[in-house]
């Protein structure tokens, strides 16, 4: 009896065990609770959402329905809406065109290039381009290089959400589009306290006019850098000014600006490419149309979506998110690409999911809006679809930032030592807004789903800790 007494009071024990195991006290809840109260002192309008992937089971939930600026956490669902339309293999094309007939290396006439909204075509792809387009004989266009953006409606497109114009976050949008539509300046420092630092253009072409102003100075530590940019007077492109300090000694450090006319300078710097691989081009870029009856000569293929996704998420790229948003759009409802269409591909997907208007208010696809707003049940929902569809996850995950390695996550986690959580997310960052959601995992190697979105932040660092702490407690 006294045996069956202990054996009764061992197996109560155990199931106990267990039962506070699989319980929401297995994951810290108690912490939880408070690092949350500390996170909503920080940022009044908080919603999160934490569960389990596997079984849907909820953790902890705050505001769930609720909708907030998500910033560039909005990207998962462009994301998400572009692998499941498109597929992780499509390719963005640039057509190349002639308007006659190509004799002993010779065109007498124009060569048209048409951008079908490409997001990576990246200097050294421009020279893919010029290389193809030099393998099939053309060796002298005697017309013009005519750039054509009618893909895209309108043809430029400034997305704003500051007065910082010129800065690259604030992306200029066109559906030939070279380099982000931004020009890199690498700086190169000095010994000499006094001289001007020695600045090289990427890409380089008669587009961009150099002033630079910048000085070594032995006063200062970190570079202060501004950049300026006005149109040429009587003459095609912009005039961008640097002025400011550099510390003398160190390595080379870079400044960027987006341009005005993202057409043009697209243009002028295949134009570029183009002669120095070979073609003699007697006319200038001009913006057109391709007419009809011209030929297709090449077509020159990006890389495929996944890899392009990487950039997009990983560096939270928001040049690279609406052109995808873009080309979306017109796939899905037909040429020309418009933001209209771009928004109707989303909810569209959206609804397919189950998530119910009231959800979400979707502006773009990058995020860069202090308009658009999501629920973190409508991110949950994402999250989800991803995960139990093995058509697009590896590519979707593959895609998304990881702590202490390139992307926006490698200066988090800084201080929790040399242990690493396991962590594949999005952040986001607007003034006063602070975001995050991907995918965690438990100690016993369970995955969990995490959302979390802060407004009205007032100190966007100290949030930005509570939140991977929160991570970390997940992991205890």
């Amino acid at each position: 009896m006294r045996q069956d007494k202990l054996r009764l009071a061992i197996i109560c024990f155990f199931v106990s065990c267990f039962v506070l195991a699989g319980s929401s006290t297995a994951y810290n809840l108690k912490s939880l609770r408070k690092t949350f109260v500390s996170l909503e002192s920080l940022a009044p309008e908080t919603g999160a959402v934490i569960f389990e992937m596997n079984s849907g089971k909820t953790i902890f939930s705050s505001h769930e329905h609720k909708t907030f600026v998500p910033a560039s956490v909005a990207k998962l669902i462009t994301s998400y809406t572009a692998l499941k339309e498109l597929g992780p293999d499509y390719t963005f094309k640039t057509e190349i065109y002639v308007d006659g007939p190509v004799v002993d290396g010779k065109l007498d006439g124009n060569l048209y290039i048409k951008g079908y909204g490409d997001p990576f075509l990246v200097d050294e792809k421009t020279w893919i381009l010029a290389k193809s387009i030099s393998s099939l004989g053309l060796k002298r266009l005697k017309g013009d290089l005519v750039v054509d953006g009618s893909f895209f409606s309108p043809l430029v497109t400034k997305i704003k959400i500051d007065k910082n114009e010129s800065r690259p976050y604030n992306a200029v949008l066109s559906a030939l589009s070279v380099d982000f539509n931004t020009v890199t300046f690498r700086i190169f420092r000095s010994n000499d306290s006094g001289k001007r630092g020695f600045v090289s253009v990427i890409p380089s072409s008669p587009y961009v006019e150099l002033e630079n102003s910048v000085k070594v100075s032995s006063k200062i530590t970190y570079p202060q850098v501004a950049v300026t940019k006005r149109r040429k007077k009587g003459g095609v492109g912009e005039v961008f000014k640097l002025s400011g300090r550099i510390p003398a000694n160190g390595k080379p450090f870079e400044v960027r600006s987006n341009v005005s006319f993202p057409l043009l300078f697209s243009g002028w710097s295949i134009k570029k490419k183009l002669e120095a691989v070979g073609i003699k081009i007697d006319g200038s870029v001009v913006a057109g149309k391709v007419p009809e009856g011209a030929v297709l000569f090449t077509t020159y293929s990006s890389p495929s979506l996944r890899e392009i996704l990487y950039g997009l998420n990983r560096f939270s790229n928001n040049f690279m998110a609406e052109m995808v948003f873009r080309v979306l759009g017109a796939r899905l409802y037909g040429p020309p690409a418009t933001v209209q269409k771009g928004r109707k591909a989303i909810e569209t997907e959206l609804k397919k999911l189950g998530i119910k208007s009231s959800e979400y208010f979707i502006v773009n696809g990058s995020g860069l809006s202090r308009e658009m707003l999501v629920s973190p049940f409508a991110i949950r929902k994402v999250l989800t679809a991803v995960y139990t569809d093995f058509s697009i996850r590896p590519e979707f995950l593959a895609s998304m930032a990881t702590p202490r390695t390139p992307g926006t996550l490698k200066c988090r986690f800084s201080c929790y030592g040399r242990t690493l959580p396991v962590f594949r997310a999005k952040t986001g960052s607007l003034n006063g807004v602070v975001t995050v959601a991907g995918y965690t995992c438990d100690s016993r190697g369970r995955v969990l789903g995490i959302v979390i979105l802060c407004n009205k932040v007032g100190k966007p660092w100290k949030v930005k800790r509570l939140l991977d702490k929160v991570v970390c407690l997940l992991q205890q």
